[in-house]
Formats: structure tokens, C-alpha cells, sequence
């Protein structure tokens, strides 16, 4: 028998230097029309039982960046992300399937634009080592499409795409007690 001491749980918290979430949505029927969120936060907590598992992220909503600063405060307010409102975007696991060493499913809530909706994601763990301060650092990547109209953001219906393309790459620092 283990006891609760002895119970691995290694917990990388995510490094906001080398943290990048993309996003594209089709516009007019042309093109994707590509952006960013430039700061977000969050963690991963790996147990030797995976069903433990844990992942949070958190995105500042008003941190979008898609290069064009009109556009940019157009997308902060209520038509969109309404950031005064809804000021995070957030995703919290509520279960955890390892498909293998590198494949994990993970199911949670997301929460965005005020609607609490739970979507599955296929997360990988890219690569894992240490750095130059001798701290365990493990990467990880994501990408999944997100509905929209499900979170009640359906301005534009006509000419800005439904679906909304995200990617997620982040490094991550395992947190010493």
C-alpha cells in the first residue's frame, strides 16, 4: 500500500514567456482572420493516478491581439468578448483519460462569454527536460474549435464564421513546494 504521503503529484505551472494562444475564425467567406491572447495563466497537476489529473487555464480576454488596434477594442466589447463583463476565459478538467505516454483526453468546463459549457480536448505532452536553474519543465499543445453561437457571441452571424479555431502552446515549470 501507498500512503497519502508517498502519492506522486508533480504540478507545472504555465510559463507566461513561452505561453501562446491563437485563434482564427473564417470571415466573409474568404479568409481565416487570425488573433491572439497575449496573457494567460494556468497548470497541469500529473498523478500516478491519472483519473487525478488536473488542468486550469485562464485567459485575460482584453489581452486579445489581432494586430489591428480598431479591430482589437472592437473585440474587447460586448459584441464579442465583452471583457468588461466577462474578464477571463477559463477551463478547468473535470476528467482525465491517458491515451498514451505523450496523448491525453481531457474533459472540462469552459467558461467563456458568461456560458459554462464542457468540451473535450486532446492534449499533448510535447517534451519535458530542465532548465539551466535545474527546474523539470514539460511542454504541452492543444487545438480544438470552439461554438460561438453556444456562448451567445453571435454578432456577425452573416459574415464572421461560427466556429473558432484555437491553438494552444505553452511551457510549463514544475512548482517546488
Amino acid at each position: 500500500l501507498v500512503s497519502v504521503n508517498e502519492v506522486r503529484a508533480d504540478t507545472f505551472t504555465v510559463d507566461p514567456s513561452h505561453a501562446y494562444v491563437q485563434f482564427n475564425v473564417q470571415h466573409k467567406g474568404l479568409a481565416p482572420n487570425w488573433g491572439r491572447f497575449n496573457r494567460m495563466s494556468g497548470s497541469v497537476t500529473l498523478k500516478d493516478d491519472p483519473k487525478q489529473n488536473q488542468l486550469t487555464v485562464e485567459i485575460d480576454a482584453a489581452s486579445v491581439d489581432t494586430g489591428h488596434p480598431k479591430r482589437d477594442a472592437h473585440l474587447r466589447n460586448a459584441d464579442f468578448f465583452d471583457a468588461g463583463q466577462f474578464p477571463k476565459i477559463t477551463f478547468k478538467s473535470t476528467s482525465w483519460k491517458v491515451i498514451d505516454p505523450t496523448t491525453h483526453e481531457v474533459t472540462g468546463d469552459l467558461r467563456f462569454h458568461g456560458v459554462t459549457r464542457a468540451m473535450t480536448i486532446i492534449l499533448k505532452k510535447t517534451g519535458e527536460g530542465t532548465d539551466r536553474k535545474n527546474r523539470k519543465k514539460a511542454g504541452f499543445t492543444t487545438q480544438f474549435e470552439i461554438d460561438r453561437f453556444a456562448h451567445g457571441v453571435t454578432y456577425g452571424a452573416k459574415g464572421i464564421g461560427q466556429m473558432v479555431k484555437v491553438i494552444v502552446s505553452v511551457e510549463t515549470t514544475q512548482k517546488t513546494n
